[in-house]
């Protein structure tokens, strides 16, 4: 936020928060709560609901703020801009898939394995 040119070329600053892809920062920033709330639920202990929560929020919630977003701030429709996002949702689908099974594998569902 500062200035450090971390984002793709070399972009940083206020500027880009406020550019059309400003909305998939937000909903990055959103995606771990969400994650993290939906995980919380006493009734999330099936392989599959934890697995949607996943993508629901890392997939879901990311491309539908990202594309309001942008409907907001450049001169594109909003189904124009939610149907430009289809074509990351496989890639992005592949990505919960990966982190699903990362996650299964080091067990961090297991609320015995987690020691604070």
């Amino acid at each position: 936020m500062i200035g450090f040119p971390v984002f793709s070329g070399g972009q940083a600053g206020p500027a880009f928060f406020a550019g059309p892809t400003g909305g998939y920062l937000l909903g990055w920033l959103l995606t771990p709560l969400m994650i993290g709330y939906g995980l919380s639920r006493p009734f999330i202990n099936r392989r599959w609901s934890r697995l949607s929560i996943i993508w629901f929020a890392g997939v879901l919630l990311v491309d539908v703020i990202g594309s309001v977003w942008l409907w907001l701030v450049s001169p594109i429709s909003l189904i124009g801009s939610l149907v430009s996002n289809l074509a990351f949702i496989p890639a992005d689908t592949l990505k919960a898939v990966a982190v699903y099974l990362v996650a299964e594998r080091m067990r961090i569902w297991n609320k015995e394995t987690i020691r604070l």
